[in-house]
Formats: structure tokens, C-alpha cells, sequence
């Protein structure tokens, strides 16, 4: 579905998904399935009319009949999708529709649809969401959820739409978490220059309008794209920054407290950066299993720099439970390496190239280029049996400052009770 904003509203141009095919086929072997089809197909068609046009296109009383010979008269279930059709039939068919009501009904199908396994179904009434609600909220979510589900096209189409309509609104919160999901795009396939300028807009945007959660987030990811480019200065920078504004309460300080270790862990800097990263995995308020996984991974990678083999099989027990629960994670790649490169240093060899196989082969099916190069590396030293050099140290220049920031991001981690949620 290709969208472009267009005088107040977003308009589609369905390009064979007004036809639903691809929800018919995902949801053949569910009752419900027909019944989200048809829906899909109304919506679809009363979508691509310009507003005016709208009115009398669907004959109320036979869509309703139609609906409800199928779903019954049903209210909102998280469990049973046939309340939010019929409160999205409602609102098409009625002569002015509450466009908001609507585009939540079709939110409330995407999530049934996520929890269903049903992905395509999901992603669809997501991008439905966003161009009925004519809101960058809207847009934004569909933009994130395409981004968490490696559709990288359609995930920068719909932040661009979303920082547009947030510039509209003046919504500046939005506009700051449009930019930062626009750049993760550009971030996850290696296209540094290009995410560090959206970033960049992000701290702007963010200080300009005291959004200092949204000014940690941006700091944050422009730490990251200064590691992947090798940049020790700028990541300094951008990882105090980061601590100074996160606080104990900000839902990604996990992700933050993660990628600081693994910065340390480049470093060499293993005892400090396992400390974190073990209570990361015993963080009990971290329930996206995609983190767990990230976690897990890379407290493998320190456990085994340090040479502790029951801690590493302890991990690895987790691990591989979690591989079973989020295989299409955007870090599943990036975690597989991480296991990898623990196993290597423990010489466990075969183990070493299993993971990295199964690393490569993830990251070129969702295009993470630096993932599937150093896989490619790795995979290289593993069969030569080279062993790697155990460096363990503390960074001397840093060392006080690390051992403060490891005490700090403990406590906190201890406290974080919000569930996580990405940028």
C-alpha cells in the first residue's frame, strides 16, 4: 500500500491489497477469518474515496446483516476480534463516521491479530489504523510495528508520513519518535550517515520542545551509530548524555544500560559489562521475550570472555527458549552472534560455528549488513580453530567513572517497572 498525505487526509492507493488475498490465505483455518476478510475489503474500498465521497457508499443495512449473520452483535474482546468489525462497519457506514473510533476498532484487530501469529493480517489493519485516524500517533505505530517485523520499506514510508502529520499538529512528541523510528530503519541496515542526521533532528527537536525522555532516546541511538562507525569521542559524549537524562523510570534505560555493556565489552572491558548484563537477564520487569533474547545473548559473549562455563551453559539454557519465542526479531541476528562469539571464546568450537551459522543466515534475510559481516569473520576464525585473545581489562583512563556507572545502572535497573517500549 503506497500513501502520501493529500489535502487534510491520507489517501491509498491499494495496488492489489484491496483485494485482502494475502489475509484470506493467513487466516484460512480460522472461523473468524472470513468475517476480517470482508471487513478488510469494505474498509479498503470506503478508504480510497476522498471524504466527500463517502457518504451512501456502503449500503448500511446490508453490511450490517452481512456482519452480523457472521459475528454476532459483539463488544471489544482482546480475544475475539468480531466486536471491533462490527464497531468498524459501524463507523464506515454511518454519515459521519467518528474516524478515531474507527481507526482504534482497527488497532484492536491488529493486536488480536499479533497474538494470533497472524502478521500480515496485523501489519494491514495497522497501516488501516493509521490512514482512517488521519493522525500521526497512528501513522507512527504503523511505521514502529513494520520496523519490529524487518518490513523496512513500508516502515519509512509510514515515520516520514508520521513526522509530516506531527509537524501539522504541532505534535512534537510524536515528530521526535518519528525521526527516531525513521532513523532505526537506516540504523539496522548500516546506513549510518543517513541515521545520524534523523537523530540529530531528534535532539533538536526533542530539546526544543523539553522533551528530555525523547532528548535521552535520540543521545542514546547517536551513541550507537558512533560505535558502529568507531567514533570514541562522539560515543563517549552520547553515552553521558544518555545517563544524564534517563532516568530509573524511562521504559528503554534496559536497552540503554545493554548497549553501553556491549560497548564496554568491544572495549575489553568484560567483568564490568557481564555485572549488567546479568541483571538484565534477572530483570523481572523486562517482558519483551525480543530483549530477553538481545540480553542473553551478549551476557553469553562476556560470560565466556571471562571464561565462565557455568554461567554460560546457565545462559544458554535460556537462550535457546527464547530462540524457540521471537525467531523473526529483529535481534535474533544480532543475538546469535553474541552467543557465538562466547562460545568461541570458551574454544567450544562447535557450538561457535552452529550460532554463527545461524546468525548469518538471519541477517541476510533481514539485510543487517554489518551483522552478516562480522558473522562472516567470525565464521572464518571458527574454522580455522583460531582462538581468540581473552583480553579482559578496565580501561584505566575510565575505569572509576565505569565501576560508578555499573553501581548506578544496577540500582536503577532494580527499579525499572514500566514495560519496555522501542522507539
Amino acid at each position: 500500500m503506497v500513501t502520501t498525505p493529500r489535502d487534510g487526509y491520507l489517501t491509498t492507493s491499494p495496488r492489489g491489497e484491496a483485494s485482502g488475498a494475502h489475509i484470506l490465505l493467513e487466516l484460512a483455518d480460522r472461523p473468524v477469518g472470513l468475517a476480517i476478510w470482508r471487513v478488510f475489503r469494505l474498509l479498503t474500498l470506503w478508504m480510497g474515496e476522498p471524504p466527500e465521497s463517502r457518504r451512501g457508499l456502503l449500503d448500511a443495512d446490508k453490511v450490517h446483516a452481512a456482519l452480523l449473520a457472521t459475528a454476532g452483535d459483539q463488544p471489544f474482546d482482546p480475544e475475539d476480534p468480531r466486536g471491533a468489525l462490527v464497531f468498524i462497519l459501524g463507523e464506515i457506514t454511518a454519515s459521519q463516521p467518528d474516524l478515531r473510533r474507527a481507526a482504534r476498532a482497527c488497532l484492536a484487530v491488529a493486536d488480536w491479530a499479533l497474538g494470533a501469529g497472524a502478521e500480515d493480517t496485523a501489519l494491514a489493519f495497522a497501516r488501516a489504523a493509521a490512514l482512517v485516524g488521519q493522525n500521526a500517533r497512528y501513522a507512527w505505530l504503523a511505521g514502529r510495528l513494520h520496523r519490529e517485523h524487518n518490513q523496512a520499506l513500508q516502515a519509512e514510508i509510514w515515520c516520514q508520513v508520521a513526522y509530516s502529520l506531527a509537524a501539522r499538529e504541532h505534535d512534537w512528541e510524536i515528530g521526535a519518535r518519528a525521526l527516531m523510528s525513521w532513523g532505526h530503519v537506516h540504523l539496522n541496515v548500516g546506513r549510518y550517515a543517513k541515521a545520524k542526521r534523523l537523530f540529530e533532528r531528534a535532539v533538536a527537536t526533542a530539546h526544543r520542545f523539553k522533551l528530555p525522555d525523547r532528548e535521552g532516546e535520540a543521545h542514546h541511538y547517536l551513541f550507537t551509530v558512533a560505535r558502529a562507525v568507531s567514533d570514541r569521542s562522539s560515543a563517549d559524549f552520547h553515552s553521558r548524555a544518555a545517563a544524564a537524562l534517563y532516568g530509573p523510570e524511562h521504559p528503554t534505560l534496559p536497552n540503554f544500560a545493554h548497549d553501553l555493556a556491549t560497548y564496554w565489552m568491544d572495549s575489553g572491558d568484560y567483568p564490568h559489562a557481564l555485572q549488567v548484563l546479568l541483571a538484565l537477564v534477572g530483570e523481572p520487569s523486562i517482558e519483551s521475550y525480543p530483549l530477553q533474547l538481545l540480553f542473553a545473548g551478549s551476557a553469553m559473549r562476556a560470560a565466556g570472555a571471562c571464561g565462565q562455563n557455568a554461567t554460560y551453559d546457565a545462559l544458554r539454557r535460556r537462550f535457546e527458549a527464547l530462540c524457540v519465542e521471537c525467531p523473526t526479531s529483529p535481534f535474533y541476528a544480532q543475538a546469535l552472534l553474541h552467543a557465538g562469539r562466547g562460545a568461541a571464546l570458551l574454544l567450544r568450537w562447535t557450538a561457535a560455528e552452529d550460532l554463527t551459522l545461524k546468525a548469518l543466515a538471519a541477517a541476510r534475510a533481514t539485510g543487517q549488513h554489518d551483522t552478516m559481516f562480522a558473522a562472516e569473520q567470525l565464521l572464518m576464525e571458527v574454522r580455522e580453530l583460531h582462538p581468540f585473545k581473552r583480553v579482559v581489562h578496565e580501561n584505566p583512563e575510565n575505569a572509576e567513572a565505569t565501576r560508578v556507572t555499573v553501581q548506578s545502572l544496577s540500582e536503577r535497573l532494580s527499579g525499572v517497572g514500566a514495560s519496555l517500549a522501542s522507539t
